[in-house]
């Protein structure tokens, strides 16, 4: 299987969290970036200090992070 990195956020109304965590079930070789905190937001438009590098070494280099990962949101 392909190495992925599955976002998703807490309070989003358009995609429940429900949705990241039924593909992260599904995709068992991927990893989970969960923002606890407000809506769904495009990657590399999070400007989050915790999301982005983290989204940034996956389109990059392939880099996953060695287990999910929940952030905060901090702008």
């Amino acid at each position: 299987l392909p190495i992925l990195l599955i976002l998703g956020a807490t309070r989003d109304a358009d995609r429940p969290y429900a949705w990241t965590a039924a593909m992260a079930r599904a995709i068992p070789a991927g990893r989970v970036v969960t923002t606890v905190g407000p809506p769904h937001r495009d990657a590399g438009l999070m400007t989050s200090s915790c999301v982005d590098p983290i989204v940034a070494a996956y389109l990059i280099d392939l880099v996953l992070p060695d287990a999910d990962i929940a952030c905060p949101v901090v702008r």
